[in-house]
């Protein structure tokens, strides 16, 4: 049998907070909504964060002191696609501080 709160979960039209109290437990769960609830969360796919690791890794070699050509032949990218991403990156850490 279901556990109550989750078939009220999904009746209410919340059918992923049902998913969300089996993945954390009912205490998580609870702690995630109290701090994220009413807000929009979008939650970046498997590709999209491996993507990002890629490029925080290039970002790092380029700090260390890496040559942007000798970056784009270890991540198989053309080097105006490792100067562009760079750029970016030095661009947000500028701004951010």
């Amino acid at each position: 049998m279901e556990n109550p709160e989750y078939l009220i979960l999904r009746d209410m039209g919340y059918p992923l907070f049902a998913e969300l109290f089996d993945l954390l437990g009912r205490d998580q769960a609870i702690t995630f909504i109290k701090i994220f609830g009413g807000t929009s969360i979008r939650v970046p796919s498997l590709a999209e964060l491996s993507e990002f690791s890629q490029e925080i890794r290039i970002y790092k070699d380029y700090t260390d002191g890496m040559r942007q050509v000798d970056i784009a032949k270890k991540y198989g990218v053309k080097p105006s696609a490792v100067y562009r991403l760079c750029k970016k990156y030095k661009d947000l850490l500028k701004h951010a501080r």
